[in-house]
This record gives C-alpha cells, sequence and structure tokens, in this order.
C-alpha cells in the first residue's frame, strides 16, 4: 500500500501515468496482489493486475494466524512479552521460523496453512482486507480492473525432492487430497486421473507416487486457484485473462521457470527456444500495461449464474499457452482440472 500510494503521488516526475498502474506478482508477490481487491484502501491505486503463480489462495485464516503468533512467540520464550520481539536475535527469529512455516509446499498450502502469507483478518476491527480476496472477485470489487492470471505446466516440480517429498505410495496421497476436504469417492478420482497422465519429461512414469503428488498439488496450490479466479472475475462481469506456460526443450515448466521473464530477462542456462517463451511472456506483461490486454480474447463475461456454478464458464479461448517447441491444449487442461475439483474449497 505505501508503495502504490507513493507511485501515485511521485510516478508523473518520472513520465508515468498515475491512472494507469499495472501491479505485477508471481509466487508469493502474486499471493499479494491477488489480496488488492479485498483491501478498501487500494481502491483508485491501480488499473491492472497481472498474477503469476499466486492469486486469491494460501490466505491464512484469522484463527490459524493467531494460533501462528502463539506458537512463534512461545518458540522465542516471550509469550509474556511480545514487546521482546524488538530485542530478539536476528539468528534467534530464524531458528523458531520452522515452528510456523514448513518446508513441505503440500502443508505450506494445507486447508490450515503452514506458512507465512496473507491473513484474512476481515473480522478484526483494525483488519487490512475487507473480505477473502476470492469472495472479492466473486462480489464485482475488481469488475473495472483487467487480470491476468497464470500459472505454469509443472509448478511442483521446481519444489520436488524426492528423499522428502515422495510419498510411499497412491493410498498416501489419496488419504493428503481427503485432508483438503475432499470426500474418498473424489479424492480416488483425482488419483486415478493423475496417475493415467503420460511419463514426465524426464522418463520418470506417471503413475509412480512421487510424480501424481506433484501433479496433484501443482494444481491445488496453483493451476485450480488461477481458473477460479480468472473465471469468477468473469462471471461478475469483470475482464480476465488465462495462460498457461508450457514446457521448452522437454524441460518441465517449474515454478519460477517464468520469473525473470515477468522482469525482462531469463534464466543464465536458457536454451533459444526458452528464451523464446520467455519473450512470449514478456509481452504479456507489456501488453497489460500498456494496453490492458496481452492479445487474446479474455474470457466471456457474466455466463455464470452463481459464484459456485462459475466451473461451467467457458474457457473458450482464454486460456492460450506460451511456450517454444511443444504444443499443448491449455484451455483443456484447465477445463478438465476444474471438473475434477468441482465443488471442493479452496482457501
Amino acid at each position: 500500500m505505501l508503495a502504490l500510494r507513493w507511485i501515485r503521488r511521485h510516478i508523473a516526475a518520472f513520465g508515468g501515468d498515475p491512472s494507469r498502474v499495472t501491479v505485477v506478482g508471481e509466487s508469493a508477490g502474486a499471493f499479494i496482489a491477488g489480496a488488492l481487491p479485498a483491501i478498501d484502501e487500494a481502491a483508485g491505486l491501480y488499473s491492472g493486475l497481472v498474477l503469476a503463480s499466486g492469486g486469491m489462495s494460501r490466505v491464512v485464516p484469522g484463527w490459524r494466524a493467531k494460533e501462528m503468533t502463539a506458537a512463534f512467540l512461545r518458540e522465542l520464550g516471550v509469550e509474556h512479552d511480545p514487546q521482546a520481539l524488538r530485542r530478539a536475535e536476528l539468528a534467534d527469529l530464524f531458528a523458531a521460523q520452522p515452528t510456523i512455516a514448513v518446508s513441505d509446499i503440500g502443508q505450506r498450502n494445507s486447508t490450515a496453512p503452514q506458512a507465512l502469507g496473507i491473513v484474512d483478518d476481515s473480522a478484526e476491527p483494525t483488519g487490512v482486507l475487507a473480505m477473502h480476496p476470492m469472495r472479492a472477485l466473486e462480489a464485482g470489487r475488481a469488475a473495472l480492473t483487467p487480470i491476468l492470471v497464470c500459472s505454469t505446466r509443472d509448478e511442483i516440480s521446481a519444489f520436488r525432492n524426492p528423499e522428502v517429498f515422495d510419498p510411499v505410495d497412491l493410498d498416501a496421497v489419496r488419504s493428503e487430497i481427503e485432508d483438503l476436504g475432499v470426500e474418498r469417492t473424489q479424492a480416488e478420482a483425482l488419483v486415478t486421473h493423475y496417475a493415467s497422465l503420460p511419463e514426465a519429461p524426464t522418463g520418470e512414469a506417471g503413475s509412480t507416487p512421487g510424480l501424481v503428488r506433484q501433479r496433484m498439488l501443482t494444481d491445488w496450490i496453483y493451476r485450480l486457484p488461477a481458473a477460479r479466479a480468472a473465471l469468477a472475475q468473469a462471471a461478475a462481469g469483470g475482464t480476465a485473462y488465462l495462460a498457461m506456460t508450457g514446457r521448452a526443450d522437454g524441460a518441465q515448466a517449474g515454478h519460477a521457470c517464468d520469473g525473470p521473464a515477468l522482469l525482462g530477462s531469463s534464466w543464465p542456462q536458457s536454451t533459444p527456444a526458452m528464451k523464446a517463451r520467455d519473450a512470449q511472456v514478456r509481452g504479456w506483461v507489456l501488453d497489460m500495461a500498456t494496453d490492458g490486454e496481452p492479445g487474446w480474447p479474455a474470457l466471456p463475461a457474466g455466463q455464470a449464474p452463481a459464484p459456485e456454478r462459475v466451473e461451467e464458464l467457458r474457457l473458450g479461448q482464454g486460456a492460450v499457452v506460451a511456450v517454444a517447441g511443444e504444443d499443448f491444449d491449455a484451455a483443456g487442461d484447465y477445463r478438465m482440472m476444474t471438473e475434477l475439483w468441482h465443488g471442493v474449497d479452496r482457501p
């Protein structure tokens, strides 16, 4: 908020237009930017959103944030003197952090996130959020703001350390899905679907427990919230664009593979095909910032009669492939995923 207010006051001195401010966020930055429609004070401070690998999800419930705060203070031994935090050594703060922020990407994004993130403090008298960010989209609070939401095809491959990530069997994956609030029959259908997909670019069989969990969490953490955010925005009459960054040169499109592209660069080890893909991503961002559209049709607006039916919106051409050297059906992937996860709440 401080940055947006500063830009509003001073950007004209640098040749910028304070009425044309596009907020771009990737990963944690996208979760933060995705909360802006739920913040009353943010109204009028930005004119567009680009949310890459993050969005209106991984929101920490207020009760969970209070639990995390209490646990953190206990670990530091200052639960009866919170002001002692000001005097705590940096090394002690880092040492206590695993108490509330675990390393496993699935646990960090559960229904009770064990991670730092946006807190839904809307029930507090001094809360920053007026409501959950997804509810803000459904209420049309961003209806006048073009939003581009994107994910990558293999998000969780970037977090996968087989020694600590891979479950022992597919039953463990099913149990994890059930812990997300999914009924057993639907959880079994999800496992069956992910296990039936083709092998990974690495040659790993599609039915291995580790790859099934990777694909499941890719959807749960990133692609499902991306699709639902875009669909909710369109259902409320707003302008929404949906994209998926694909693979290049046979390498998995993991989390942040397109991160440098958002800043006008590429990873040092990028191949020509990867750089071509990055150029596409850069083009989206620049077109959104200058024209308010990335160069392909928006999702059809206003076609869902109720927020709980956003999955029924026709994706059409609103999902686009950002890739060099590979062809895949991004719209079909999003459509299949929203059907498989239909009815499952995503905090």
